[in-house]
């Protein structure tokens, strides 16, 4: 097939950097990869050392003029705490597509999140966690839909990452979800005690339920049935992703100890703690592989098909959160056609 475009938020470290690894070592012929983060030093630092990994792979046997890694690997600028700078983004992918500066778009990885410690809030007052790691995501989700190849290619994707925590059964000892109106989320009582990692496992939550909504609109969608399909993913548990940065010095050191002893871990208890590049090779796999062509609305444990959490099913609380959402960022149904 012709050169496609995949897009990866907070690709420039942990997960996300994995995930664009895996395609510029094993599948640059096929995809360009376009960097969406916040931090432009670390993003090109990630452009740097992924060039260089390419390199090294190819041992010389590919001259590097064969290679055009200025259309190969891109950053552009994205901070998911502003919709100004979401809507900016978006901007610019569509003016780099009309000029054909960029290859058609035929995936979108939603995989940067935030944790915290204490309140945080975004540029346009969300409670951060909530509104980075949902709201964030959501309208940039939306807003690029109509940007998708869909009249020349039917095989485009989204994978939303999101987590095990969403799901009290599986005891991750995080605190169980509590899914409230989106508003509520989005603006808590200045009286309500902060749990970060109440936040965090609610917001996972949200993306599970906004995964299997969408899913459902395209598939209902005269515009975009048939040729997007939408999946959550589940990378488990892993070190170095940078989630803890906000924590209390004493919990990273803790997480840096954990970290230490992680590859005994992942040996006696493969189930409890992944490796991140494997997790990396997961996620891009869910945009690549052949044989999940028109797998929709499904939520994948690394590459295996698992029921999510029972709440996540509940059609009322996607329907409200969609719509609540919707509001929140300033959006309606017909803006993106669903």
């Amino acid at each position: 097939m012709s050169k496609r475009t995949v897009i990866i938020t907070g690709a420039n470290i942990g997960l996300g950097y994995e995930c664009a690894k895996d395609f510029i070592l094993n599948h640059n012929k096929e995809w360009n990869v376009i960097l969406a983060c916040r931090d432009k030093t670390k993003a090109l630092q990630a452009i740097s050392s992924l060039k260089e990994a390419l390199q090294q792979k190819n041992n010389s046997s590919i001259r590097s003029d064969e290679i055009n890694y200025d259309t190969l690997i891109q950053f552009i600028p994205l901070d998911l705490a502003s919709m100004t700078s979401i809507r900016s983004f978006v901007d610019t992918i569509k003016e780099k597509l009309n000029n054909k500066l960029i290859a058609p778009l035929s995936a979108l990885v939603c995989n940067a999140g935030v944790q915290f410690s204490t309140m945080q809030r975004t540029e346009d007052n969300f409670e951060a966690t909530f509104g980075v790691n949902h709201l964030g995501h959501f309208l940039l989700t939306n807003l690029l839909l109509p940007l998708f190849d869909i009249e020349n290619y039917n095989d485009n994707r989204i994978i939303i990452v999101s987590s095990d925590t969403h799901d009290p059964e599986e005891k991750t000892g995080l605190p169980t979800p509590v899914i409230k109106p989106a508003k509520e989320m989005a603006f808590p009582k200045q009286d309500e005690t902060f749990n970060g990692f109440l936040k965090y496992s609610t917001s996972k939550l949200c993306n599970v339920l906004y995964t299997y909504e969408l899913a459902k609109r395209i598939e209902q969608s005269l515009t975009y049935q048939g040729k997007i399909t939408v999946n959550a993913f589940n990378p488990g548990l892993m070190m170095g992703t940078g989630l803890a940065r906000d924590h209390p010095f004493y919990l990273q050191i803790i997480i840096w100890l954990v970290s230490l002893a992680s590859p005994m871990i992942r040996y006696f208890f493969p189930k409890f703690m992944r490796n991140v590049s494997d997790s990396g090779n997961h996620l891009a796999r869910l945009v690549y592989d052949e044989k999940l062509k028109g797998v929709t609305g499904k939520y994948f444990d690394g590459l295996t098909d698992k029921k999510s959490s029972i709440d996540s099913y509940d059609k009322e609380k996607q329907l409200n959160l969609w719509n609540e959402s919707l509001e929140l960022v300033g959006l309606n149904d017909k803006d993106i056609g669903l």
